[in-house]
């Protein structure tokens, strides 16, 4: 993706979105941690909409790794109207 998508380790400290198109953050935290995580920062942040997959969350469609997604809220938004 043209070096759009950072993925880097959750230092528990969420980074300014930038110019990526999305932050993937690998994590060690449980499915509940995450989906607990991502509530709260979708909650706080108006700019950016927190998503989270775990292994053991979403059968096929998940990631090997537990992960924190951080995206723009409005691209994803123009996105999903496309559809």
């Amino acid at each position: 993706m043209k070096d759009q998508i950072q993925v880097i380790e959750w230092t528990g400290t969420p980074r300014v979105l930038g110019s990526a198109e999305a932050i993937v953050y690998t994590c060690d935290l449980s499915a509940r941690q995450l989906k607990v995580l991502a509530n709260k920062f979708n909650q706080q942040d108006d700019d950016c909409e927190w998503l989270w997959s775990h292994p053991k969350g979403g059968g096929e469609n998940s990631t090997p790794v537990a992960c924190l997604i951080q995206q723009d809220r409005r691209k994803l938004h123009e996105l999903r109207n496309k559809l």
